[in-house]
Parts: structure tokens; sequence; C-alpha cells
């Protein structure tokens, strides 16, 4: 009973449902791409504190390093930073040239720990230093940071429609294939109920026959998925990264659950109707 009572409706709800799937599974295979880059930027973002022209930088280094969100820092003399100008802007150098004295401000550039790198720990960090004694100014990317948390949390917020979307139309295919395996097995099913099966039997292979489904479009939508990938990677200038396997396996339980739980709902209400 099951699976092969109504083997085109079955072979049709896996190839469907590894579509619905393998949509999602891409979904997420970008977004995956997207916040690896957009991790990559955070990891790149510095806080640059200016210090006053009398400030006593060891006193600042100890006060900055007291500061949660902290991880490292180094100190960059007036004298560096004129030269760091010098090699950035070689064409304007000749105006350097004219000043009587170095304008430039000595500073710490810091490297921020992970868990604050948002534009919220980052503002957070910035308010503490600004309160030491001897600093001049606080900088760093707060309106990049501020833009890339907001494609992130679209990302999100479209990573959860397409998947409740996707996940809708495969428990629909599914559940459909599974009630023809049902009503196409009426008549034994009828039988077995009358000799008493109880539902839990009854519903059993059919509930096997789901997650097998599920498991099927699953393992097909991950195997696409890295086929894409490998010719993406081979025929384009785009290199998208593989999510991790860990990625795929979550993705192939999600398979399962769905199909277990169209299953489960097919059988539920054909049970009701014939009770």
């Amino acid at each position: 009973m099951g699976f092969g009572a109504s083997r085109g409706g079955s072979i049709s709800a896996v190839l469907i449902s590894a579509l619905a799937i393998l949509l999602m599974g891409i979904f997420l295979t970008i977004s995956f791409n997207i916040f690896k880059i957009v991790e990559e930027a955070q990891s790149e973002v510095q806080m640059e504190v200016f210090l006053e022209d009398d400030a006593d930088y060891n006193k600042v280094e100890v006060s900055i390093a007291r500061v949660n969100g902290v991880m490292d820092m180094f100190y960059v003399s007036k004298e560096q930073a004129e030269e760091e100008f010098r090699r950035a802007f070689k064409e304007d150098r000749g105006l350097l040239d004219v000043l009587d004295k170095n304008y430039f401000p000595a500073s710490f550039r810091l490297k921020i720990d992970y868990g604050y790198r948002s534009s919220k720990g980052m503002a957070e960090i910035a308010e503490s230093i600004s309160e030491i004694d001897g600093v001049e100014d606080v900088e760093y990317a707060k309106v990049w940071l501020e833009r890339l948390e907001r494609v992130a949390k679209i990302l999100r917020t479209t990573g959860i429609i397409t998947g409740v979307v996707f996940s809708i139309v495969a428990m629909v295919i599914i559940a459909g294939a599974i009630k023809l395996s049902i009503y196409a097995r009426k008549k034994k099913i009828a039988i077995m109920m009358l000799v008493g099966a109880s539902n839990s039997f009854i519903r059993s292979p059919f509930l096997i026959e789901g997650a097998l489904i599920g498991i099927v479009g699953g393992l097909f939508a991950c195997g696409a998925i890295y086929a894409i990938i490998f010719l993406v990677n081979k025929y384009t200038i785009i290199h998208p990264t593989s999510p991790p396997l860990e990625y795929m396996l979550a993705l192939i339980g999600f398979s399962f659950l769905i199909g277990v739980i169209s299953a489960q709902i097919s059988v539920s209400s054909f049970l009701r109707e014939d009770g």
C-alpha cells in the first residue's frame, strides 16, 4: 500500500515538490552568498579614534582597551598620518608643503569584536570612547553599516516569505499525491477497517510515502543546486560558494517534514470523511 498504488501521481509529486524545494534552495544559496559578503564586509569595518594634540595616548589607550567590544587597536602618530596621506594622494602632496606644521591628528584604529559589528554595537562603542579624556572625535562607516543591515533584513524577510510560499506549494502537491494513493486503495482500506485495523496502522504506509516523496524531492533539489553552482562557476564570471553541508541536510530534513505533514493532513482528512 502506498507509493506503488499511484505511481504516476507520486512521481509527479516528487518532481513538482523537488522543483519547489529547488527554488527555495536556490534562494537560500543566493541569500547565503550575500550574507557571506555582508559578514566579510562587516569584519573589515574599523573605527578610528582621533586624539587631541595634547592628549596622553598611553592613558587613552588604556581607557579604550576597557571598552566592551574593542578587540584590538594600533596607534597612528601624526607623522604616520601625514605619510599615509602623501602616499594616498601623490598628485596633491604639494599642498602639504605650504603648511607651516603637521595638522594631521594622531589616532587609534580599532578592530571591533564580532558581536559588536552592527550599527547599534558600533554606536555604543563610539559613545563610550567619545567620553574619554583626550579623544577629539570618533569615526566609523555608520551609513554604510546601516545600508548593509537593511539589505540583510530585506533578505531575511524575503527568505521567510519565499520559504512559506514554496512550502505551501510542496505540501499541496504532496498532499494531492497521497490522496490519490488513498483513493486508489479505498476498498482495501475499508476492508481493513472492517476487520479492526487501527487508524495508526492505516496511516503509517502513507506517512512513509509522504516521507519518501519529501526526501527524494529534497535530494533531487540539493543535487540540482550543486550542479547549478558548478556550472555557474565554470561558465560564468560569477563564483558563488556552495552552502555548507549542514544547510543542505537541513533542506532535506525540511523537505522530509513537509512530506510527513502533507501525508498526515491527507490521511486524517480521509479518515474523517470515511468515518
